[in-house]
């Protein structure tokens, strides 16, 4: 038995020689490839891919003003799991300013509501949905109210 040094610069409890592990077993061949069509491989500078990755303004502003409402739909949904509901979280509390921002959603979907002031709507809203005092399902009705109100 070996002494070894965790993480944090402790001595661990003995553990088995590195002699003693486990053998790495030989590779076996990757069933896909035997059961799949082989693929072409695609060059993504090709000009015929351009259309891919230029978006024009108006796509960019339904899927900023879509990312918006989901988010909103997210936190307030309790089948959401715990760590997807932080995530979302995490985005509309973020104050950068970016492509896919919560206040660049926010802006593009209505220029006169305060990103700050919609925090805090949803907070509200979110809590009301979670504790189980409003039994309604969220919808685009009750969110553009929401807006509204601000």
């Amino acid at each position: 038995m070996q002494q070894q040094i965790d993480l944090f610069g402790d001595l661990s409890v003995d553990t088995p020689s590195p002699l003693l592990k486990k053998q790495a077993m030989p590779k076996t061949p990757d069933w896909r490839s035997e059961v799949a069509c082989r693929q072409p491989q695609l060059v993504m500078d090709d000009p015929e891919f351009d259309h891919l990755f230029r978006w024009k303004d108006d796509e960019m502003a339904r899927m900023r003003v879509g990312l918006l409402w989901s988010s909103i739909r997210d936190v307030c949904d309790g089948r959401l799991s715990e760590w997807a509901r932080e995530e979302v979280w995490d985005w509309i509390e973020d104050n950068e300013i970016w492509v896919f921002s919560f206040r660049a959603c926010v802006v593009e979907y209505d220029a006169r509501i305060d990103a700050e002031d919609l925090r805090a709507a949803i907070r509200t809203l979110s809590v009301r949905f979670l504790s189980g005092e409003s039994d309604l399902r969220i919808g685009e009705d009750s969110l553009r109210a929401l807006c509204e109100s601000l």
